[in-house]
């Protein structure tokens, strides 16, 4: 088997720079191995926070309807927090969450309500 590596400097939240490492068994440019980690890198993200923040995995129903309106809530949770993070010029879904977690309660009701009328549902 053939394996390429590549290896991409960069700098980090704290002005550091930081070496990543890229191994794959397909022959590319370097800059795209490092796209592909960047797309990939995201989706990584959101799954921690549906996880540790939104209870994704902590879903005991037996049923599978259950199971199916435990995940469509999480995956709703994680767009309204997604929302709530670009309009309060946060840094990531979990900032939002404590932003919320951290106002008066008729304030976060406000913008669930604001967020279930684009689906044009009550909350």
């Amino acid at each position: 088997m053939s394996l390429y590596f590549s290896s991409h400097k960069r700098k980090n939240k704290r002005g550091d720079y930081v070496f990543t490492y890229i191994v794959s068994n397909m022959n590319m440019e370097p800059k795209k191995y490092y796209d592909i980690y960047q797309t990939r890198w995201a989706i990584e993200k959101m799954f921690r926070t549906i996880k540790q923040s939104l209870g994704f995995s902590h879903c005991q129903c037996i049923e599978l309807e259950r199971q199916k309106a435990h995940i469509y809530m999480v995956f709703i949770s994680y767009s309204f927090l997604e929302k709530e993070k670009y309009e309060n010029f946060l840094d990531c879904p979990e900032d939002a969450l404590k932003h919320l977690q951290e106002v008066k309660l008729s304030h976060a009701m406000s913008r669930i309500t604001s967020f279930s009328e684009i689906f044009c549902c009550q909350a």
